[in-house]
Parts: C-alpha cells; sequence; structure tokens
C-alpha cells in the first residue's frame, strides 16, 4: 500500500503483524 518496492517487506511485515500495517509505522 505504501511502498510496492517493499514487496518482500510488506510479506514480513504481513507475517509479523496481520491486524494493519500503519500501526507498525
Amino acid at each position: 500500500m505504501l511502498q510496492p518496492i517493499n514487496s518482500q517487506n510488506e510479506s514480513l511485515m504481513l507475517k509479523f503483524q496481520k491486524p494493519d500495517d500503519a500501526a507498525a509505522l
């Protein structure tokens, strides 16, 4: 959603935090 470049990071973040990525930021 934020940066398509971080597709891999998104996958990792999704595994760590499924609820809402915005919270991580």
